[in-house]
This record gives structure tokens, sequence and C-alpha cells, in this order.
């Protein structure tokens, strides 16, 4: 079964927050250690809904990448493609933008 992008974000909280992780797996969590996996999807929703105001570098990304490939119709296979690394794209540019700065 796959994992919504809430879980897989919630995990990746939790492994790079929680000390415990290596011993009290997701979510299978030991609630006197700190942290719920309810915490963690709290916030990976805020991470994710943060995300739906991509940042000006990001859309600029995203308008390169797009401008760079050609895709017929909407009934192309390529589109899955496309549409995936468009958003790793802008993603990966959001990455990496405070590094520039910081």
């Amino acid at each position: 079964m796959t994992q919504t992008m809430i879980e897989v974000c919630a995990k990746a909280l939790y492994e790079e927050d929680d000390p415990w992780s290596v011993a009290w797996k997701w979510p299978n969590l030991d609630p006197q250690c700190g942290g719920s996996a309810d915490t963690y999807r709290r916030l990976a929703r805020a991470v994710l809904t943060a995300l739906l105001e991509p940042t000006p570098g990001m859309v600029a990304r995203g308008v390169r990448y797009a401008m760079n490939v050609r895709i017929g119709s909407p009934e192309d296979p390529h589109w899955p493609d496309y549409i995936h690394n468009m958003f790793r794209a802008m993603i990966q540019t959001a990455l990496t933008e405070g590094e520039r700065h910081g």
C-alpha cells in the first residue's frame, strides 16, 4: 500500500527529530520518550500546507523546466514523468534557496 505524503513527511520528521527513532520505529512510538505519531502528522501537514504557496524561485524553476520539455497531448504517456520531474525541480529549489542566503 502506498503511503500518503503526510505519512512520508511525518516519518521523516520523526526520524530527523527524535533520538529514539532507532529503537522505536515509526509509527510505533513510545509516548514516554516524547512525541506521538499524531504530533508528527500535524507538523507534516503544516509543512505541506506551506508548500501550497511556492516561492518566486520555485515558480521560476518550474517555468524553466516547462520551457525545456516538449511533450504532446494530455494523453501522452510522458505527462506523469513531466509533472513528477517539475515537482521535484520546484521542491529542490525550495530545499536549496536558504543555503544561498545562510
